[in-house]
Protein backbone atom coordinates (compact mmCIF):
# COMPACT_ATOMS: atom_id res chain seq x y z
CA UNK A 1 0.00 0.00 0.00
CA UNK A 2 2.85 2.36 0.82
CA UNK A 3 4.38 1.89 -2.63
CA UNK A 4 1.05 2.55 -4.37
CA UNK A 5 0.34 5.63 -2.27
CA UNK A 6 3.84 6.99 -2.84
CA UNK A 7 3.66 6.55 -6.61
CA UNK A 8 0.15 7.96 -7.00
CA UNK A 9 0.87 10.90 -4.68
CA UNK A 10 3.88 11.89 -6.78
CA UNK A 11 1.88 11.62 -10.03
CA UNK A 12 -1.15 13.48 -8.66
CA UNK A 13 0.95 16.26 -7.16
CA UNK A 14 2.81 16.63 -10.47
CA UNK A 15 -0.44 16.86 -12.43
CA UNK A 16 -2.02 19.28 -9.94
CA UNK A 17 1.16 21.33 -9.47
CA UNK A 18 1.20 20.60 -5.74
CA UNK A 19 3.78 19.18 -3.37
CA UNK A 20 3.77 17.48 0.01
CA UNK A 21 1.34 15.04 1.60
CA UNK A 22 -1.45 13.79 -0.66
CA UNK A 23 -2.97 10.76 1.10
CA UNK A 24 -4.09 10.17 4.67
CA UNK A 25 -1.67 8.16 6.81
CA UNK A 26 -4.04 5.33 7.74
CA UNK A 27 -5.44 2.49 5.71
CA UNK A 28 -7.83 0.07 7.34
CA UNK A 29 -10.33 -2.63 6.50
CA UNK A 30 -14.00 -2.13 7.23
CA UNK A 31 -16.80 -4.69 7.13
CA UNK A 32 -19.92 -3.40 5.36
CA UNK A 33 -22.73 -4.61 7.58
CA UNK A 34 -25.84 -3.95 5.47
CA UNK A 35 -27.19 -2.42 2.25
CA UNK A 36 -27.77 0.99 3.83
CA UNK A 37 -24.14 1.20 4.89
CA UNK A 38 -22.99 0.09 1.44
CA UNK A 39 -25.04 2.87 -0.19
CA UNK A 40 -23.65 5.43 2.27
CA UNK A 41 -20.06 4.36 1.49
CA UNK A 42 -20.65 4.41 -2.28
CA UNK A 43 -22.12 7.92 -2.01
CA UNK A 44 -19.21 9.09 0.15
CA UNK A 45 -16.60 7.74 -2.29
CA UNK A 46 -18.38 9.06 -5.37
CA UNK A 47 -18.70 12.53 -3.83
CA UNK A 48 -14.97 12.86 -3.03
CA UNK A 49 -14.05 14.48 -6.40
CA UNK A 50 -17.02 16.83 -6.02
CA UNK A 51 -15.91 17.90 -2.53
CA UNK A 52 -12.38 18.40 -3.87
CA UNK A 53 -13.86 20.58 -6.65
CA UNK A 54 -12.45 18.33 -9.36
CA UNK A 55 -15.93 17.87 -10.86
CA UNK A 56 -19.33 19.49 -10.48
CA UNK A 57 -21.06 16.11 -10.14
CA UNK A 58 -19.83 12.60 -9.39
CA UNK A 59 -20.88 11.50 -12.86
CA UNK A 60 -18.57 14.10 -14.46
CA UNK A 61 -15.47 12.51 -12.84
CA UNK A 62 -14.31 10.05 -15.51
CA UNK A 63 -12.75 7.63 -12.99
CA UNK A 64 -15.84 7.47 -10.80
CA UNK A 65 -18.07 4.45 -10.45
CA UNK A 66 -20.91 6.97 -10.84
CA UNK A 67 -19.83 7.59 -14.44
CA UNK A 68 -19.85 3.88 -15.28
CA UNK A 69 -23.09 3.32 -13.35
CA UNK A 70 -24.92 6.00 -15.34
CA UNK A 71 -23.39 4.83 -18.64
CA UNK A 72 -24.42 1.22 -18.04
CA UNK A 73 -27.77 1.95 -16.40
CA UNK A 74 -26.75 0.08 -13.25
CA UNK A 75 -28.68 0.82 -10.07
CA UNK A 76 -26.52 2.23 -7.26
CA UNK A 77 -25.34 -0.56 -4.96
CA UNK A 78 -25.43 -3.19 -7.69
CA UNK A 79 -22.19 -4.61 -9.12
CA UNK A 80 -20.79 -2.80 -12.14
CA UNK A 81 -20.34 -5.24 -15.01
CA UNK A 82 -19.10 -4.14 -18.38
CA UNK A 83 -21.69 -5.14 -20.97
CA UNK A 84 -19.10 -5.64 -23.72
CA UNK A 85 -17.16 -8.11 -21.57
CA UNK A 86 -16.73 -11.58 -23.04
CA UNK A 87 -17.15 -14.49 -20.65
Amino acid sequence: MQSLKSYTALRCNTILGHSGAFWQDESYDHVVRDDDELLRIIHYVEQNPVKAMLAKTAEEWQWSSATERVRSGTVIGQPLVKKDRKE
